[in-house]
């Protein structure tokens, strides 16, 4: 008996920690920068609101603003989280730009996931 509860104990103590809803949307504005320097359209889109998504790039404009801006990276700068919606304040670094571009971006959490909100006020399959 000693030996099991000591097991479950260890194996209690290593688990991860939940991953803060602030980690979750630095994960997926990285995650989203990845798939645009890529060019992966699906994996791209994904990242956006799904009533969203038929306003973006197809995957042949997707490769082509990829092609024109290189690469691009952000850094974020605050994020505020309110309930399932957050504002994220980030700067946009792209290769073919001369100057860094600080925005924020609208977020939102549906289905346990964090995606950009960019036209509309709430989130819609």
């Amino acid at each position: 008996v000693g030996i099991g509860v000591t097991t479950i104990i260890v194996a209690f103590q290593r688990s991860d920690p939940p991953i803060s809803d602030e980690d979750q949307i630095r994960e997926t504005l990285n995650s989203l920068a990845e798939a645009y320097n890529n060019a992966d359209h699906d994996s791209y889109v994904n990242y956006f609101c799904p009533a969203e998504r038929s306003g973006l790039s197809d995957e042949a404009e997707l490769r082509q603003d990829r092609a024109e801006t290189g690469r691009i990276d952000f850094d974020v700068v605050a994020i505020e989280v309110t309930g399932d919606t957050a504002k994220v304040t980030a700067t946009a670094s792209v290769e073919n730009e001369d100057e860094p571009d600080t925005d924020t971006l609208d977020f939102v959490k549906q289905d346990g996931r964090w995606m950009v909100l960019l036209f509309g006020d709430e989130c819609s399959a």
